[in-house]
């Protein structure tokens, strides 16, 4: 978003990407609007261990990653283990929602919601979960990362881009490492 010459981001992710410009670049952090009535507290424990992800298909899944959500959750909790994954996602192609709804016929912990959400339902799947767990390849902000952290859930992301902001390993969530490698350019057109 430019203005009068100058360029303004929601995260200093990409405020650094843009330093070479030859205009002033300015962060202005994304405002999270929390509606349940106690801030930063869970209000149950839901069982089974719950974690969730959500994601746009619009975003290009190389980079949202939910292949390696999926890949971790099982790693992580072992069939017999008393956990499920909710994989909350919207547009996605056909060869995407294929590979999904094969993962999901053979593992009956992971929960699919292939459907755009209201508010209020989103609200419903925080309240439902522990953690929310994003393995981005590049995240402009978060915005679903922050959302969950304002509501008591715990919050794992890869260490790399917007969530950098906000999102500080020991203190307001969990970081998980990352090797910079070239992908596709389709990952970002």
């Amino acid at each position: 978003f430019a203005r009068d010459g100058d360029v303004f981001d929601q995260a200093r992710a990409v405020a650094d990407a843009l330093s070479g410009a030859h205009c002033p670049v300015h962060v202005v952090p994304h405002a999270v609007e929390v509606r349940s009535s106690e801030f930063g507290v869970r209000s149950s424990s839901p069982n089974p261990f719950t974690v969730l992800f959500c994601f746009d298909g619009k975003s290009r899944i190389g980079r949202k990653n939910p292949f390696g959500v999926i890949a971790a959750f099982q790693e992580a909790f072992p069939c017999g283990t008393n956990a499920r994954l909710i994989l909350k996602a919207h547009a996605l192609e056909l060869e995407t929602y294929d590979a999904i709804n094969a993962i999901c016929a053979l593992d009956n912990r992971i929960k699919w919601i292939d459907a755009y959400v209201d508010q209020e339902t989103m609200e419903s799947l925080y309240e439902q979960s522990h953690v929310f767990l994003s393995l981005h390849r590049g995240e402009g902000f978060g915005l679903h990362l922050a959302e969950a952290m304002a509501r008591g859930l715990i919050v794992i992301s890869t260490d790399w881009g917007g969530p950098k902001d906000f999102v500080i390993h020991g203190g307001t969530g969990l970081t998980v490492d990352f090797h910079l490698t070239k992908v596709d350019d389709a990952y970002y057109a």
